[in-house]
């Protein structure tokens, strides 16, 4: 999200387990709430096991 071209991103699919994920940039003012699958569909994300 945000970028002007699409790039490679990976979505570590351990995080499915959670029912709501944050993200943030930079500070706790910059802070949003998404869904595993919404993170998923809106980055076009390759799910995989990442840790």
């Amino acid at each position: 999200m945000g970028h002007p071209e699409k790039i490679k991103t990976l979505l570590d699919e351990s995080l499915s387990a959670h029912p709501v994920l944050w993200a943030g940039a930079g500070d706790h003012h910059s802070m949003f709430s998404i869904s595993y699958k919404d993170l998923q569909r809106i980055t076009e994300a390759k799910e995989m096991p990442v840790r």
